[in-house]
């Protein structure tokens, strides 16, 4: 038993170095800004796991579209400001909504649109012209004919994608406390702008940018849209963040021996920075920039 359990130990070193991202925050890693929930959760206890990393803002395609870069990096992408582990959450939702309003789209009939039957009414109205006729003398009207309809629902764009969070995070540890504490302050402060040092009285920074990606048992990242339980979130902004101290989820203690709460409820809400586009296949979504910056790579037009 004991070689397997150092096996699979091993296999999950091995698969954590081929995450998609690179994050290096490791399973039990809280240095500065690395904070993991729950702080003694074994890969082999927890199945799945979801990482949510803030990075500065940036408005070009190579900040928005590689990865964020750990500090000290001059890598592509944005300098990263926290990186914070959380096993699945209790409840999980995105929304998606598509716009269509009510008119005349593509072009159809006439010679965009040529059909057998097309030809054959051109044939016998003598190329509109009895439809004419029968139009200027009320004939039509007569017999209840109307211009058949040609309005669609013409595609007016995408909302962006909409994700929601929510856990009851139950601390088991002392170091589960602070890691719950500093969990909801970071989601919380940083879904707000940042002073500025060099303008600290006219300016602010922009909020940070979050990444989201899962993991599995052995550290390696769900790279399959399908295999997804989140969805795939793309790089996506913080829109709500609620945090509710309450006792256990027994509801018979109320404050632990620190005087911290026993159980706190947080449910947070991102909203997608880009809008999302599909290749080819359907196979998987893609922000603006990380199509831009895939093409510019492969060097594909």
């Amino acid at each position: 038993m004991g070689s397997r359990y150092l096996k699979r130990l091993k296999e999950a070193k091995n698969r954590s170095n081929q995450s998609r991202r690179g994050l290096d925050s490791g399973w039990n890693k809280n240095d500065g800004n690395s904070i993991q929930f729950p702080s003694g959760g074994s890969s082999l206890d927890i199945p799945v796991w979801i990482n949510f990393v803030a990075a500065e803002y940036g408005a070009t395609t190579m900040a928005r579209g590689a990865a964020p870069r750990p500090v000290g990096s001059f890598a592509a992408g944005a300098k990263r400001l926290c990186d914070l582990t959380l096993p699945l959450p209790t409840n999980h939702e995105t929304v998606n909504k598509i716009q269509y309003g009510l008119g005349e789209g593509e072009a159809k009939g006439a010679i965009y649109d040529i059909s057998e039957s097309s030809w054959r009414e051109f044939y016998e109205t003598a190329g509109g012209t009895i439809t004419d006729l029968r139009d200027i003398f009320h004939l039509s009207r007569v017999a209840g004919d109307r211009d058949m309809s040609q309005i669609d629902s013409v595609y007016q764009g995408g909302n962006h994608r909409e994700h929601h969070f929510s856990w009851v995070l139950v601390p088991q540890s002392y170091s589960d406390i602070e890691n719950v504490e500093n969990i909801s302050n970071y989601f919380q402060n940083f879904a707000y702008p940042r002073a500025s040092t060099e303008n600290p009285y006219m300016r602010t920074i922009h909020p940070a940018v979050w990444w989201i990606e899962e993991f599995n048992a052995y550290g390696g990242a769900i790279r399959s849209d399908r295999d997804s339980f989140i969805n795939s979130p793309l790089p996506s902004v913080l829109t709500n963040v609620s945090i509710k101290n309450t006792g256990n989820v027994e509801g018979g203690i109320w404050f632990t021996d620190r005087f911290t709460p026993a159980a706190v409820h947080l449910s947070i809400s991102f909203v997608e920075l880009e809008p999302a586009l599909t290749d080819q296949q359907g196979s998987s979504l893609y922000s603006r920039s990380q199509w831009r910056r895939s093409r510019d790579r492969k060097g594909q037009k």
